[in-house]
């Protein structure tokens, strides 16, 4: 499946691996089916393990082969913490989600992913107006989705209860 030692170590927050295999070399933009070790260490909620490979010079907006942004990747297991070294190290909020074809903030409603919106909500990151093509915002997303939690969250934090979709 094309994973990589550096990929392993990287989604099992083995830092003194992946930093030992980095010093012999080893390639961490080689990906598999998944993405590069970026994208493990994102998906796993590795957040040391994320700040040495951008230390190193990895990018936290990189959208390789597949699309994945690393901010994508912390949605599939709401990885908060992930999420916030990531933004922290400059990893761009209003990102198109090319996986999902929505905006980051538009996933993570989506998704239902409560601790990153909690995250989100609390250093006041993205814009809860923004809509997406069709015109949905977060709010649409977890009304549609039926999360009466991130529902109330989104409209205490200031999401209008009156924009309309097309």
């Amino acid at each position: 499946m094309g994973t990589t030692p550096i990929i392993k170590a990287a989604s099992k927050a083995h830092v003194s691996t992946v930093l030992m295999l980095l010093e012999r070399g080893a390639d961490p933009y080689l990906e598999n089916w998944y993405g590069n070790a970026l994208h493990f260490a994102a998906e796993a909620g590795q957040s040391l393990t994320i700040a040495e490979l951008v230390t190193y010079g990895m990018s936290p907006n990189a959208c390789e082969r597949y699309c994945r942004r690393p901010l994508s990747c912390t949605i599939d297991n709401d990885s908060a913490s992930a999420f916030e070294i990531l933004v922290a190290l400059g990893a761009d909020i209003e990102a198109i989600d090319v996986h999902r074809g929505l905006p980051i903030l538009h996933s993570v409603a989506f998704e239902n992913c409560l601790n990153i919106m909690g995250t989100v909500l609390k250093h006041n990151w993205g814009d809860l107006q923004r809509k997406s093509e069709k015109g949905h915002t977060p709010l649409h997303f977890v009304a549609i989705m039926g999360n009466l939690l991130m529902v109330r969250k989104l409209v205490e934090a200031g999401a209008d209860v009156d924009v309309k979709d097309r």
